[in-house]
């Protein structure tokens, strides 16, 4: 069970190293592919696609871990319950922002994304430390 935790937390912080990697164009490319050559349109709306794409997996793994860790009682289900909301609700924003291409808030979004899902990770990463549920 430990070697899987650790397993499924070593994705998890993969995950959100290329999470905030993904959002270092600062989600500029919907708007600025609006007034780019059309290579360069495509390259910037691709990014901003795969960061989206590492936003939703990034949550949906810190989630799916989360909820695996607070279930057996290795985290505490009140601080993963806390998390978990943060992350889903910076999740919503990155979604809102690429659907309507708001690179302002489509940057911001990642980050408070990546921010969450790290707080998700050092939750993993306390197991055996508490117990509570």
């Amino acid at each position: 069970m430990r070697k899987l935790v650790f397993a499924a937390l070593a994705a998890v912080v993969a995950l959100g190293g290329t999470l905030a990697l993904a959002g270092c164009n600062g989600g500029s490319g919907v708007l600025a592919a609006a007034s780019a050559a059309p290579s360069q349109a495509a390259d910037l709306t691709v990014l901003d696609e795969k960061a989206g794409i590492a936003a939703e997996t990034a949550y949906t793994a810190a989630n799916l871990l989360g909820a695996k860790l607070a279930q057996a009682g290795l985290i505490d289900k009140a601080a993963f319950q806390t998390a978990d909301a943060q992350a889903y609700q910076a999740l919503l924003v990155v979604r809102g922002a690429y659907d309507t291409g708001n690179s302002a808030t489509f940057g911001e979004a990642v980050t408070r994304l990546n921010d969450a899902v790290q707080r998700m990770g050092a939750l993993a990463r306390s197991t055996g430390s508490t117990g509570s549920n």
